[in-house]
């Protein structure tokens, strides 16, 4: 009886052991099946989430030359600047034009008392009338001579003096006529007269102020053309040249200019390796 009870027992582990094995098959087919079900979910689920690409997103390259910058600053000057100075001595009796004021070339700025210079060309009217009578006298001499010549009262000595006299004479003459010429030609440009056209920016001197010759009377400006005077490193210079656009900011004006590299200086400034460069800027407004 005890050794059919272990026998049925074996043989009961047994099939309990071969049912465990295969009901362990069967989970491992199911769980392979599911991973494949899994998979082709998880397959079809990136096929339905593809990523696709708006157009703001797709960026085209393209070969492009990239600009260099150079920055430099400099004072804003009006080239077109001349100075009005005096010509000879004399006294402002008074200006004609102000500060701020619009002036034309050729226009008279002021009046000047010029004694010297008015004395010096009455002189030589006075010379030039003195010039003109000795002619005449020179003239009826040798007419005469010429008179009594003819009826041989005076030698040929006498007639080729007084011929030489009335050469002189015109000599004389036309001299002085070129000096009264030169003084009044003095005298005309000694008036204070404007230039250039422009603005008067300065002025020197005030009313009564005696005047010295080439002393700085009034300062006028033309501001239809203005540069930019400014410098740059002899490393930066190689890529400028004449004619070059240039963008100007101007310091209290609330928009940029555009103008253009009038030139360039051709040697650097002593010991601090910068040459000058001058920006045209139009002014004409």
């Amino acid at each position: 009886m005890r050794s059919r009870w272990v026998w049925v027992a074996g043989v009961g582990g047994l099939a309990l052991a071969v049912a465990a094995v295969f009901g362990w098959q069967a989970w491992g087919a199911r769980k392979v099946e599911a991973g494949r079900e899994h998979s082709a979910k998880d397959s079809g689920a990136q096929a339905e989430t593809a990523l696709e690409f708006q157009p703001a997103e797709l960026v085209s390259m393209r070969q492009e030359v990239l600009e260099d910058v150079i920055e430099f600053s400099g004072p804003l000057v009006a080239p077109g600047t001349a100075t009005v100075r005096a010509r000879a001595g004399g006294t402002l009796l008074g200006w004609q034009v102000q500060e701020g004021s619009r002036v034309r070339a050729g226009q008279v700025l002021g009046r000047v008392d010029l004694p010297d210079l008015s004395n010096r060309v009455a002189e030589r009217v006075a010379a030039l009338e003195s010039a003109r009578v000795a002619l005449a006298q020179a003239e009826r001499v040798h007419a005469q001579n010429e008179h009594l010549a003819s009826q041989r009262f005076v030698s040929p000595a006498a007639l080729d003096a007084s011929r030489t006299a009335l050469e002189a004479a015109r000599a004389q003459l036309a001299a002085a006529e070129a000096s009264v010429a030169t003084g009044r030609a003095s005298l005309r440009d000694a008036a204070l007269v404007a230039p250039i056209s422009g603005i008067v920016a300065r002025r020197q001197v005030v009313d009564g102020e005696k005047l010295s010759p080439e002393q700085p009377l009034m300062t006028i400006v033309d501001l239809a053309v203005l540069e930019l005077a400014g410098v740059v490193g002899t490393h930066e210079v190689g890529r400028l040249a004449p004619g070059m656009p240039v963008e100007v900011a101007v310091e209290g004006l609330g928009q940029s200019l555009t103008g253009r590299i009038a030139r360039i200086a051709p040697m650097a400034e002593p010991g601090t390796r910068a040459i000058g460069v001058a920006v045209s800027l139009p002014n004409a407004g």
